[in-house]
């Protein structure tokens, strides 16, 4: 009877000594087709080219407080894309404004988020970005009533996304954890061929 209650003792240990910890994982997306729109009142010209070397990146720390594989918006403790952080800056700050509208990060590598961030300068002039995994990031700027540009990297089936460090393989305690069950297993089944 002691030897259960010690292998269920050292089981539980190595169960509850297993914990995520904050993590920082660099990510990028490269090849976009790039357009670009020049309006002038009701007028505008719009050039699309494939931009294979086009890149855009950014970085998140978090931590799976709930275990459930997948880091969400609210176990963000920061998300920098394109020198702004999200994580603690939404809503309007005098002449700008930042949304984090949805995050998640998935162990198998599926990255996702929805952001938005906007600036003003005395009615004069202004612009902002709008980023959608898998649709584009979407840039303006105008100048006055009546001028105002578009830059859109525009997702396309060659776009590439590189995550690092790469989706997490079981961690040493994971694998220790399935080496004493089947130990355990082992152990009865020779207990229960003995009797």
């Amino acid at each position: 009877m002691f030897k259960k209650i010690l292998c269920a003792s050292v089981l539980a240990a190595t169960t509850f000594t297993t914990h995520a910890a904050p993590q920082t994982w660099n990510f990028s997306y490269t090849g976009f087709m790039l357009e670009e729109v020049v309006g002038f009142n009701a007028d505008k010209q719009t050039t699309t080219t494939w931009r294979p070397d086009l890149t855009i990146s950014g970085s998140f720390t978090a931590e799976d407080r709930n275990h459930n594989n997948v880091i969400e918006k609210n176990e963000l403790t920061k998300l920098l894309y394109n020198n702004q952080q999200y994580v603690g800056c939404e809503g309007d700050w005098g002449p700008t404004t930042c949304y984090l509208r949805s995050f998640s990060y998935t162990s198998t590598g599926q990255l996702n988020f929805d952001l938005q961030d906007s600036w003003e300068s005395s009615g004069n002039y202004g612009g902002g970005h709008r980023t959608t995994l898998g649709q584009g990031q979407f840039s303006y700027t105008w100048n006055g009533p009546a001028a105002w540009t578009e830059t859109n990297k525009l997702w396309t089936a060659q776009t590439r996304f590189s995550i690092d460090p790469a989706p997490a393989v079981p961690e040493p305690e994971t694998y220790a954890m399935l080496g004493a069950g089947l130990l355990a297993l082992v152990a009865l089944q020779r207990r229960r061929a003995a009797k």
